[in-house]
């Protein structure tokens, strides 16, 4: 936020010249977790941790992550952007959006949302602005359509030296595809205004032949990391999401 109230005065058309009307900010995302200082945990791993047993204490994380918005919203506005504004939520945080231009959600299809993953969107309409999906996906492994945005968690980080995967994941990139086909049609029918796929390449997590070393099958990307000798390659998903585009 300080570097941001450092910056020189700039304006949405200063950022965009050749897309007028079309460039907006996002000032930061899940920040209960990603900032220190709204819910108790020295990093992320641990606020992480404590999210479930803590979250009695919602409404005062919610206390605070709003205050944090509200600065980081006004210190946006002083340094001259006068585009649209808007911020990634979770589910768990309840965002004051008055003060925004946009609603903005991480919203991953998984077993806590599936029931009822339309109504959720729905509700967001009530504040009476254009709704954001600023992150949905899905990895591309056998059963993590229901781990959602939680099916990144299978590598084994005991030996940094020798990166693996946990066993009993088998790699399939139809799972991926069929999911993120699956969001698109639910946000073109539900009036998301714009939806970002997490993501389009996820370069720390390379993919190889071996079941237990794929850390690619573990990532959101929809291609996989370059190799020395290779280039882009497309996963499943990839090939389906260029066939479509949102306005």
């Amino acid at each position: 936020m300080a570097r941001l109230a450092r910056a020189p005065p700039r304006s949405a058309s200063d950022c965009g010249p050749n897309a007028p009307g079309r460039v907006g900010l996002n000032v930061g995302c899940e920040l209960t977790l990603f900032d220190q200082g709204i819910m108790p945990g020295r990093t992320f791993g641990h606020r992480t941790a404590l999210l479930g047993p803590l979250y009695f204490l919602r409404p005062v994380f919610d206390i605070r992550l709003n205050r944090l918005l509200r600065r980081l919203g006004r210190s946006a506005r002083d340094a001259g952007f006068d585009g649209p504004l808007t911020y990634g939520s979770g589910t768990w945080e309840s965002v004051d959006w008055s003060r925004f231009d946009m609603v903005g959600v991480d919203y991953y299809l998984d077993a806590g949302t599936r029931g009822d993953y339309r109504g959720g969107l729905r509700s967001l309409r009530r504040w009476d602005k254009p709704v954001l999906v600023t992150e949905s996906g899905c990895c591309a492994y056998e059963g993590t359509r229901e781990a959602g945005g939680g099916g990144a968690d299978i590598p084994d980080w005991n030996d940094s030296s020798d990166r693996r995967v946990k066993p009993g994941y088998l790699r399939d990139e139809s799972v991926q595809a069929d999911a993120i086909e699956e969001l698109l049609d639910v946000y073109e029918t539900e009036e998301v205004h714009r939806a970002f796929v997490c993501m389009f390449l996820e370069g720390d997590r390379r993919y190889s032949d071996d079941p237990e070393r794929d850390q690619d099958k573990a990532s959101f990307g929809m291609v996989r990391p370059p190799s020395l000798e290779s280039g882009l390659p497309p996963t499943t998903a990839a090939g389906g999401r260029r066939r479509r585009s949102m306005p």
